[in-house]
């Protein structure tokens, strides 16, 4: 019986912990609003975030982040990814046309944000993952080998420039970009 309560015990000290680190990213930043979303049982993958909207901050027990997460949220204005994100599945921000800024923990080991907040990269920049506000016209640095799927999708670009270091542009990577007149 002492071992049984013993795991419990312990389920107990891991929940509070959990809590204890979800209180502390909410309080972080007064800035970001917390909504109701479907992350897993353990709290490290956010599923589906529909309702997402204005702006948001990864909570820092989230590792995961789900294909196609955020997808269609028209509302969504800045999000903040914290330093425990681990994996970004693509797609995650197909037809978040407001959103504006991207955010990404200076400590994280595995994803980076342009100087301006409006890209969201791989840590060494060489994957394009998303770069929803993008207008005008554009030339990607020339780090970049891989253009995800849908990375720039519903933007108002109207020309872009692609290095030649560019090994992979991902299906739908322009798609919704009705502005798009000629890329080189």
């Amino acid at each position: 019986n002492t071992a049984e309560d013993m795991k419990k015990n312990a389920s107990e000290k891991a929940q509070n912990i959990l809590q204890e680190a979800e209180n502390k990213a909410r309080d972080k930043s007064q800035e970001f609003t917390h909504l109701q979303t479907e992350i897993d049982a353990y709290k490290t993958k956010i599923k589906s975030f529909p309702s997402a909207k204005g702006k948001i901050e990864i909570p820092i027990t989230v590792k995961e982040i789900a294909l196609f997460a955020f997808s269609c949220c028209e509302e969504l204005e800045e999000i903040y990814i914290s330093k425990n994100v681990e994996k970004i599945e693509s797609e995650i921000f197909f037809r978040c046309k407001n959103l504006k800024k991207i955010l990404v923990d200076e400590n994280n080991q595995f994803y980076s944000s342009s100087e301006n907040n409006e890209i969201l990269y791989n840590k060494e920049k060489s994957i394009l993952i998303s770069f929803p506000s993008v207008s005008g016209k554009i030339e990607l640095e020339n780090g970049i080998t891989i253009i995800n799927s849908y990375a720039l999708n519903n933007c108002d670009l109207e020309e872009i420039i692609i290095p030649e270091v560019v090994k992979v542009i991902g299906s739908g990577a322009f798609d919704g970009c009705e502005k798009l007149e000629k890329i080189t």
